[in-house]
């Protein structure tokens, strides 16, 4: 099983996209968190990317892509502002996954045209508390992936890894309620309950 990430802008990336903003063709919804890191989950550079990636590995169809940190959107949000109520975090957390489902129904395209047979997020914020501004839901991405399927005419998604970290100071997946509409379910009860792969990041 060959799995890809995408989503950080960096090295060659940024350089790329640093030369498309002075041609005045930015990719659109850029997260600029740093001077050399930014952040991108927008189909047009999902597009680059993912097809950057297959020819580096020199394959028609990858079997995973994983969108890489896609919380970038949300520490670049907090860091943006001293203080955050609930009613904007509402909002920034609607926007996010409002981005969150976009790329997604993107990669719906990608498993049509077989460049890709599933899809996934990797995430070290997913087993976070639920009220941790910087904190990312598997219950919403579920739910952004199936309405992205549903925009596909499909009945189910492709969504079907999680990758986050696990580890003896990291037991968040396995300890903390975050998951599901009243965050009573672990991220890992969530996923065997909804037949997602997990893949750990930080063992």
């Amino acid at each position: 099983i060959v799995v890809s990430k995408i989503g950080y802008v960096q090295g060659q990336n940024l350089k790329r996209a640093e030369a498309r903003e002075q041609a005045g063709q930015p990719f659109p919804d850029m997260v600029k968190y740093g001077d050399e890191i930014w952040h991108c989950l927008h189909p047009e550079y999902l597009e680059e990317q993912l097809t950057l990636s297959l020819d580096r590995l020199g394959l028609q169809t990858l079997d995973v892509c994983l969108l890489h940190n896609p919380e970038y959107f949300l520490s670049d949000a907090k860091n943006r502002q001293l203080t955050i109520d609930a009613e904007r975090l509402a909002e920034i957390r609607g926007e996010f996954y409002r981005r969150l489902q976009q790329a997604f129904q993107y990669l719906e395209t990608q498993v049509k045209s077989g460049r890709l047979r599933f899809y996934g997020v990797s995430s070290n914020t997913c087993t976070a508390k639920h009220d941790n501004p910087e904190s990312t839901s598997a219950s919403r991405m579920l739910e952004a992936a199936q309405a992205a399927a549903r925009e596909q005419g499909l009945e189910n998604s492709h969504f079907c890894v999680i990758q986050l970290p696990m580890n003896m100071l990291e037991a968040g997946a396995l300890l903390t309620s975050n998951t599901g509409p009243t965050h009573t379910q672990t991220i890992i009860e969530f996923a065997q309950a909804n037949q997602l792969a997990v893949l750990v990041n930080r063992p």
